[in-house]
Order: structure tokens, then C-alpha cells, then sequence
């Protein structure tokens, strides 16, 4: 395990230049490009605060808005992170004539989306203060979700990347296996 760290550790520039090579072509062909990042998860709380005025959830005195936002943050998080770094595995075969850790394309993949996590970060500042919201202590939790969503997501990843490259089946059955984590990814 201490090798495996030590191996990331001296790989961390090619880990670095494959995350910044996701971001800028994940959205560079896009007509509106980064601003899906902020856009996709607008519409998701807007259409569940619009679901909301038909049912009649309670929210107590938190602006439903921002509870909604907030709450969908880790599991689409997961959700994203789990989903693209698994679907990295594919990628190890054109390279095996030059060594570097195979463990660097789901970590870069995470890296990648967590980009995007920081920006959702960035519009819930933003709704916290459109609607005057003040956190409570309960704030101090937030790095360990994020850390606890980012291992989960890391090691089902791992376990999916290993399983697909000898079992190339498993990228199909992933739907019917983990039908929230494995839709299409555009």
C-alpha cells in the first residue's frame, strides 16, 4: 500500500495534466461549455422545487431551493464519480509498452469531477446568501462527506475498472446492477 502511494506521489504531474486534459474536453466542443457545470444542476433544483409546489413537502425554516440543491450534491456527486472513473478502465490498453500506475485514470477521473463539485460548492455560497441563510455547526461535517463520498466512489471504482478489463461485460450489465450510477454520459 506504502508503494502504491509512493508510485501516485512521483506520477502526480501525469495526474495533473490528465485532469486539466478532461476538463478543458469535457465541455470545450459544448456550445455553452463550462456553464453546464452550473446550469445542469440549476435545472435539477428548479424542477424538483416545481415537483415540490405540487406535493407539499415541508421543509422547515430552510429555503426549500437550497435544501433541495444541497441535499443533491453528494449523490449526484457519487453518482458522477463512480460512473466516470470506473469507465476509465478502457484506457490502460494502448499504453502498456510504458509504466505508470494504472490507478492514476480513476483518480484523475475523480479530480476531474471534482471540478465540477467545487463549482456546485460555489452556487450553493451563492443561494446561501440569495436567501440570506446563515450554516449552522453542522457545516464542520462537509469535508468529511465530501472525503467519505470520494472513497466510496474510488473504491467501487477500482473493484468495476478490475472486474471490466477482464470482464468486458461488466459495462453492460453495470445498469441493471447499479441502475443510478451507470447512465449514459452526455
Amino acid at each position: 500500500m506504502i508503494a502504491v502511494v509512493k508510485n501516485l506521489v512521483e506520477y502526480r504531474e501525469l495526474m495533473t495534466v490528465l485532469a486539466w486534459k478532461n476538463v478543458t474536453l469535457r465541455y470545450k466542443q459544448a456550445y455553452l461549455g463550462i456553464a453546464w457545470a452550473v446550469v445542469k444542476p440549476l435545472i435539477l433544483m428548479l424542477i424538483f422545487t416545481l415537483v415540490k409546489s405540487f406535493v407539499g413537502i415541508d421543509s422547515g425554516n430552510i429555503p426549500y431551493p437550497l435544501l433541495t440543491f444541497a441535499a443533491l450534491m453528494p449523490g449526484f456527486s457519487f453518482k458522477n464519480l463512480h460512473r466516470r472513473s470506473k469507465q476509465c478502465s478502457g484506457q490502460c490498453q494502448p499504453d502498456q509498452k510504458i509504466y505508470f500506475p494504472r490507478e492514476i485514470f480513476p483518480i484523475t477521473a475523480v479530480v476531474t469531477k471534482l471540478v465540477e463539485l467545487g463549482i456546485n460548492f460555489i452556487i450553493l455560497a451563492g443561494l446561501m446568501i440569495w436567501f440570506k441563510y446563515i450554516p449552522s455547526m453542522y457545516i464542520l461535517w462537509v469535508p468529511f462527506i465530501i472525503l467519505y463520498t470520494i472513497l466510496a466512489a474510488l473504491s467501487i471504482a477500482f473493484a468495476g475498472a478490475a472486474i471490466n478489463v477482464y470482464y468486458r461485460d461488466m459495462g453492460t450489465a453495470c445498469p441493471y446492477c447499479f441502475p443510478f450510477s451507470c447512465m449514459p454520459l452526455r
